[in-house]
Order: structure tokens, then C-alpha cells, then sequence
């Protein structure tokens, strides 16, 4: 039987939410979603590396080392999995074993500097519970990880996982002029920032570009049709002059090929206003559906303040009601679900 592999548009690299090249694929009818495992998982083990802040890094955080016999190990459940870390002129050399069966020994050493370089890939493995060993061979060479990569069965992915993250970005101003953080990919980070607290506003989104009355809208599109049951809104930093929707806020879903407003089965508690004292910085909103179906879906509505602008820190998206959200405590270092 032929192979169909389909792959489909995703993220762009950002240093806020990482190297997330999460993808979906149809192999001989079955269906998986890539999954990025940070080094900061926590079913990640180490011995002899040392934990290292990085802005090139994929979460800001990679593990490294110059240490002969430093290992890593990772069990995991993928017919395939990829190892993601520092090359460079100081790279060193590693070895990698599945189930203690040695793989090969890889090489970290390039003539340019990369902080999340593909450094193995191993695939046409079993669909069994599997352990990943890399082992320090070089002395005296830098060896840093940064990320793993795994495939799981799409259905897990959703029952688990943010959507966004396998989306792309919809919105009505893609690019912003005012004091915030001009990534798009800002909003799909999934960094909580603490409700009632200013003083983020650098670092989320928003959109403003200069004063005057607009509709402004932000979401995200997918190339199939899925269940949506969670559509999760953290607003961001408020001013004086704006970063709010004033009249309130709609939800509309992407439905043959149309943007229509949907109703949520709970109630809109997003405040109808155009008045500061009346909005929360950081604010979350909660909006629940029972098996929308749709392509996409987006917050919209009229720009708030005197400068028309609104700030957005996070949208999530999931296709279960039931998947914890990151806004109600979920993180990227949570050990990932296989089945």
C-alpha cells in the first residue's frame, strides 16, 4: 500500500513560544500529530548536564554539557522520534541507543551556530513503549539539547492538547505599531501571565497602529474540519487609551467557508464597555461549545479606548471540554500523553 503523507502549514519559528514545528500526517490511513518534548519535560532524565537559559533556545531553556558519559534517557510511545540541539564549531559528539541497541554516534559539530539544529532522527520504530539514550562521547565539547520530537495519534492529541498550536494565526492586524510584542506567535505561547498584574504589555500582543474607529479580530485556521468544545481568551495589559473591546466581544467560527457567529453553551462575562476601571489586565475568558464543527474560530469585535486598540496575551483552542487548559494549570513540562 502507498504511503500518503500529508503535511500541513503550521507555526513559524518565534523565541517567545520556541521551534514548534508540530505537525499532522496520514500514514497508511492513520493519523499523527508531531509533539515537541521540551528538555524542561518532566519525563525527560539527566545526568551530568547542566540547566542553561538561552534566548535561541526553543523555551528559553536547554541542557548542556562538556562532560564525557552525560546521558539523557526518555521513554517514550512514536515509531518515531528527533533530537534537537546545539551544532557549532565547539559541538561535540554523541551516541544514541533505543532500548539499550546502539543507533549510531552523530556528530554536533557545524560550521555555523544553531541552538535547536536537528541533531538524529530515528523513525521506523515499533508503536511500542520505546527508551531513548544519548550519551556523551566527545571530552571537553559542548553537547546542549534542546528539544525531542514525537509523534501521537492525533485523537490523543486531541483529547489532550492546545490546537492552536497546529493552526495558523488569523487577525486584522498583523502588524502592529504600538510598544508591544510584534510576534504573532506571542499568543500561542501558552505563558499565563498573573490576572489584575500590569506591566507585561512589551511582551503580549497588541493591536494597535494608530487611532481610529476598527473592527479587529484574532484566531486561527485549520486545514481540516475539527470538533471544538474550548475557545480559551486571556486578555493582555490595559492603558488609559485602550486594549479592550468596547460593546463587548463575539466568537465566530470559520463554517463552509463563512465567518458566523457562535453562541457559547456558558455565559459571555467579557464586560460591554468602553470605560478602563471596568476591565482586568490579564483577564480569562472562558467559552465552551458543544461539538462546534468548523475551520476556525476568532474573538472580534469593536477596538476599545481612545485609541482603538485591543491586547491579547493568549488563545487557546481544544477540541475536548475536558483538556486541561494552560490557563487552568497545564504546562508545556507536564510528562506527555501517548494513549
Amino acid at each position: 500500500m502507498n504511503k500518503k503523507i500529508l503535511f500541513l502549514p503550521l507555526l513559524l519559528f518565534c523565541t517567545s513560544c520556541g521551534n514548534m514545528a508540530n505537525a499532522i500526517r496520514f500514514i497508511n490511513n492513520e493519523v499523527y500529530c508531531q509533539k515537541n518534548v521540551e528538555s524542561d519535560n518532566e519525563g525527560i532524565k539527566f545526568d551530568g548536564f547542566t540547566k542553561i537559559y538561552s534566548k535561541d533556545a526553543s523555551r528559553s531553556i536547554t541542557y548542556g554539557t562538556y562532560l564525557k558519559g552525560s546521558t539523557l534517557s526518555y521513554k517514550f510511545k512514536s515509531k518515531t522520534i528527533s533530537i534537537y540541539g546545539y551544532k557549532g564549531v565547539e559541538g561535540g559528539n554523541v551516541s544514541i541507543y533505543i532500548d539499550n541497541k546502539a543507533i549510531g554516534n552523530y556528530s554536533c559539530i557545524d560550521t555555523s551556530e544553531k541552538q535547536s539544529a536537528l541533531i538524529c532522527k530515528i523513525d521506523n520504530l515499533t508503536d511500542d513503549y520505546h527508551e531513548l539514550k544519548i550519551k556523551v562521547s566527545s571530552e571537553n565539547k559542548w553537547v546542549a539539547i534542546d528539544y525531542l520530537s514525537v509523534e501521537i495519534p492525533l485523537s490523543v492529541y486531541q483529547k489532550y492538547y492546545n490546537y492552536a498550536l497546529v493552526g495558523d494565526i488569523v487577525t486584522s492586524r498583523a502588524n502592529p505599531t504600538g510598544g508591544g510584542n510584534k510576534d504573532l506567535n506571542t499568543i500561542r505561547s501558552e505563558k499565563i501571565y498573573p490576572i489584575g498584574v500590569g506591566g507585561f504589555g512589551s511582551i503580549q500582543y497588541d493591536s494597535f497602529t494608530k487611532p481610529g474607529e476598527n473592527v479587529f479580530y484574532m484566531g486561527y485556521t485549520f486545514n481540516e474540519i475539527i470538533p471544538i468544545n474550548k475557545f480559551v481568551y486571556q486578555a493582555g495589559d490595559t492603558w488609559a487609551t485602550g486594549g479592550w473591546f468596547k460593546n463587548g466581544l463575539k466568537i465566530e467560527a470559520l463554517i463552509d467557508d463563512e465567518w458566523i457567529n457562535v453562541t457559547p453553551t456558558n455565559k459571555n462575562l467579557y464586560p460591554i464597555s468602553d470605560k478602563y476601571d471596568d476591565f482586568i489586565k490579564n483577564n480569562i475568558y472562558y467559552f465552551y461549545f458543544e461539538n462546534l464543527l468548523a475551520k476556525g474560530i476568532r474573538i472580534i469585535g469593536d477596538a476599545g479606548g481612545s485609541d482603538n486598540f485591543v491586547s491579547v496575551s493568549q488563545l487557546e483552542v481544544y477540541c475536548s471540554k475536558d483538556a486541561k487548559s494552560c490557563a487552568e494549570g497545564a504546562m508545556y513540562t507536564d510528562e506527555i500523553h501517548f494513549e
